[in-house]
């Protein structure tokens, strides 16, 4: 029996040689193609939110894959909300008003035409079956195993890959969803004022050893604290019998310069010069009714919303 190089030598004589393959490597290649396809198509969708989704990380040479903040469109607009003058401001996610392109291979159909030349092998144990991909022409030398003798045959091989590819749109990946879950809250439109009023204290509580409670209130604009802002201190309680049982002195300003006469109930003042005004509220040692008793002190400005602060007296 003749040994196997001796069997490929006189097999092929003068076809061209890189059009054989094996029958195993001719269903392989198109396989490989459609999963390298995919793969390409992952990379460039990760490329894709990087560059238009993330700002560069602190280190884009050595860790190219760590992101920095989210890219953000900002853009903001006045408007007028019961005689206030507010401001709008918008944030939204680039990375939410693009598509992102999320591909896939969804069928691969391949018509394959091969020409079987022989079946040879390549190790002790495996016989491998050679097949020329065409089309080209080529003699073939073939030995006849009953008579030793090589006769050549000439013939013209015929061969073919026809290819049928559909792409289409993937469902988004789970960490994508949730990434987008995360942009809901980051889109987002928040009102804020040209002015703002505001104070750190949403409650406040006089009791027979606290009997003074101060409220500090500040007036800015773009974050800028406002010298001499007209702030008005109302107090509102169910009965005017409330006020004057709850209360021992008219209101007192601390920090801020005092605008009139200060009343049990009201109270106007302008702001000092880091945009502050204190506000002091006392009661009595002794509850005169023994009940409790609460209401609510308003704060407001023309040029900013009101806010509220609440009070209760403990018994």
């Amino acid at each position: 029996m003749n040994d196997d190089s001796g069997t490929f030598k006189n097999l092929i004589t003068k076809v061209d040689y890189t059009n054989v393959f094996t029958f195993g490597r001719i269903i392989q290649i198109p396989v490989d193609a459609v999963v390298d396809a995919n793969i390409n198509a992952s990379v460039a969708a990760f490329n894709f939110i990087k560059k238009f989704g993330f700002e560069e990380g602190p280190d884009p040479i050595k860790d190219p894959d760590k992101l920095g903040d989210p890219k953000m469109l900002t853009f903001s607009y006045k408007y007028n909300n019961g005689g206030v003058e507010q401001k709008m401001v918008v944030n939204i996610p680039v990375l939410s008003l693009v598509t992102m392109p999320f591909l896939n291979v969804r069928k691969a159909k391949f018509d394959i035409g091969i020409n079987i030349l022989n079946q040879i092998k390549t190790n002790k144990t495996k016989a491998e079956t050679l097949v020329l991909l065409g089309p080209t022409e080529g003699n073939i030398s073939k030995r006849d195993n009953d008579t030793d003798v090589n006769k050549t045959y000439t013939n013209e091989f015929s061969t073919n890959m026809q290819a049928s590819i559909e792409v289409e749109s993937t469902d988004l990946p789970s960490g994508i969803l949730q990434m987008i879950n995360l942009f809901k809250d980051a889109t987002n439109g928040s009102g804020k004022d040209v002015y703002i009023l505001d104070t750190k204290q949403n409650k406040i509580q006089f009791s027979a050893t606290q009997t003074e409670v101060s409220i500090d209130v500040f007036l800015t604009k773009d974050k800028k604290p406002i010298k001499n802002g007209l702030i008005v201190a109302t107090v509102v309680s169910d009965t005017d019998a409330d006020l004057h049982d709850t209360f021992s002195h008219p209101i007192r300003i601390k920090k801020g310069s005092l605008v009139g006469n200060p009343a049990l109930g009201q109270a106007k003042a302008l702001t000092n010069k880091k945009g502050k005004v204190t506000f002091t509220f006392s009661t009595y040692k002794i509850n005169p009714l023994g009940k409790k008793q609460n209401g609510f002190i308003y704060f407001k400005t023309a040029k900013a919303s009101k806010i509220a602060v609440y009070y209760h007296l403990k018994t």
